[in-house]
């Protein structure tokens, strides 16, 4: 039971989630804004999944995740969460076997397990309900890799090319899950060479390293053609849903200043996770001399890896090379989405910074030469985790609710779009509509055409009197997401106050017939303002 204590202390430490709500941020788009999914389990709801791009993204097995969900659990975002949760603790526990498996030691895995588990830098990719894709499609990453590693004691050599084809299909779940491990040949090739202990300077290693290459050279073919395939359909879904930012919007030069910064961030952040959000947006102040002293200060941490290499068998370059490869579809030189970068894009990369951790650890274990030096070095590992774990139970709490997250934004509120609009929107929850609607004013002056902000500020019109104000903002939202039951609902409701009782109808109508098809979701809303409709309008006749 000792090997489970990963599972067991992240599922404990990320117990908080089950009285959180959810974020205003995606999580109605992936769950209950969406009809398709609260409709649960069913032919329609998978046709719908794999037929198309849907949210600028195609996971399927993303979509088949929050159906079970609402088959199971219903609109109960606290279990979703918490289910997210499991999830990493399975992950947790698969980090610590893989760690174990490299370095050759039940101690030392359990330890960097713990490091996966605890690490603030983490939160985003659990405790928020739609990154459920970021815990699913680590979890069968690492599946395939275990299955891969262990093929030869998993399985006769009758029987060995079996595990190579469960192996694949679980590398395939994952690219169906979230694209992010589009690099996974090349990564399952630096697990393999830090667990043989290939120095890649040296020449036998080398050769070794080539001749193994070689007799695995099917398999890394197979994979390395899916990466293409689901490379090219990555970039397709991101297109289609105006995701992918131009290079007229964000000039080549731009994106690898952004790059260079988001390396050198997330190393940062891996030794000292301060100062985390949940929206890290654009610096535009960046300056040819900042974006030189960053490459130097990059260039200098590898060849410090290189330098490394002898004494760490390898483990230390490697493990800096599958940090830099892991993060780098998602680093900014193709841009996706609005932000600079984002703590969700650490979960599986970090992996490699866990590597380097570990080499190190096992180096000065291995040159301490007192007892009085061994054990500081231990006490300091042992006390940085147990840091980690406190930061990380505080920001567990900031995913509360919009209102707790829009609170992690310290005095950068200013700069940051999302978290001015996700103010606005907690505090219409709380019934301060003439400060939320100060806020969505300004969210939309710095993003327009935000549609949370747009149906933030309707509401408040709404509130305050304005009808004719709201029911404007409603159909804008409304044209463009014409699915989206709760704000068809609004609509019908501001119709209704503004005596237009015949569109209101219609849009009732249509509410209750994307609820039949979507379990039920919504049907008390719209059986209130039905009512209200039938005293208000039927009434006249």
């Amino acid at each position: 039971m000792f090997f489970l204590l990963p599972l067991f202390a992240s599922v404990a430490l990320y117990f908080q989630v089950v009285d959180h709500e959810f974020i205003s941020f995606d999580d109605g788009d992936y769950t209950y804004d969406n009809p398709v999914v609260t409709g649960g389990l069913s032919w329609h709801g998978f046709i719908w999944s794999v037929s198309d791009a849907r949210f600028a993204n195609y996971h399927p097995i993303t979509w088949w995740s929050h159906m079970i969900d609402y088959e199971w659990i219903g609109n109960r975002p606290g279990l979703m969460a918490f289910q997210n949760a499991l999830w990493h603790g399975v992950n947790s526990l698969l980090v610590s076997c893989l760690m174990g498996w490299i370095f050759r030691s039940k101690r030392l895995g359990l330890l960097l397990g713990l490091l996966f588990a605890f690490h603030p830098v983490l939160v985003e990719g659990v405790a928020w309900v739609s990154q459920r894709k970021t815990v699913v499609a680590t979890c069968f990453f690492l599946l395939s890799v275990r299955v891969f590693c262990l093929r030869r004691i998993l399985f006769r050599k009758k029987y060995r090319r079996l595990g190579y084809w469960i192996s694949y299909i679980l590398f395939v779940c994952s690219l169906l899950a979230k694209g992010v491990y589009i690099t996974y040949p090349v990564l399952l090739c630096f697990l393999c060479f830090v667990r043989k202990g290939y120095n890649l300077f040296d020449e036998m290693d080398r050769r070794r390293a080539y001749l193994w290459l070689k007799k695995e050279s099917f398999y890394f073919v197979f994979t390395g053609v899916s990466c293409v395939v689901f490379g090219i359909v990555m970039i397709w879904a991101q297109t289609k849903g105006q995701a992918v930012s131009g290079v007229s919007d964000l000039p080549i030069y731009f994106r690898f200043q952004t790059a260079i910064n988001g390396y050198w961030i997330y190393v940062c952040k891996f030794v000292f996770p301060l100062n985390l959000t949940f929206f890290y947006p654009y610096n535009n102040d960046f300056s040819f001399g900042l974006t030189a002293l960053l490459c130097l200060c990059l260039v200098a941490f590898a060849w410090f890896a290189v330098k490394c290499n002898c004494i760490t068998n390898g483990r230390f370059l490697i493990g800096w090379m599958f940090f830099i490869v892991g993060l780098f579809p998602v680093i900014g030189l193709v841009q996706i989405g609005a932000q600079a970068h984002a703590d969700r894009y650490m979960y599986g990369p970090i992996i490699g910074l866990i590597i380097m951790s570990g080499s190190l650890v096992s180096f000065l274990a291995k040159v301490s030469t007192t007892r009085w030096f061994f054990y500081s070095v231990r006490l300091a590992g042992y006390l940085w985790i147990i840091g980690l774990g406190v930061v990380c139970f505080y920001q567990i709490g900031y995913w509360k609710n919009d209102l707790a997250l829009s609170a992690s934004v310290s005095g950068s509120i200013e700069q940051n779009p999302k978290a001015i609009g996700l103010r606005g929107l907690a505090l219409v929850r709380l019934g301060e509509y003439e400060r939320a609607k100060y806020f969505c004013e300004w969210a939309l002056a710095l993003a327009p055409g935000d549609l949370g902000n747009v149906s933030c500020l309707a509401l408040c019109e709404y509130a305050l009197g304005n009808v004719s104000g709201a029911i404007a903002l409603q159909e804008v939202y409304v044209s463009e997401r014409p699915d989206s039951i709760g704000n068809l609902v609004n609509l019908a409701r501001y119709y209704l106050e503004a005596g237009l009782c015949e569109k209101s109808k219609i849009i009732l109508d249509e509410c209750r017939l994307l609820s039949a098809s979507s379990n039920g979701s919504f049907s008390r809303e719209i059986d209130v303002v039905y009512r209200i409709y039938l005293d208000t309008c039927c009434s006249r006749y």
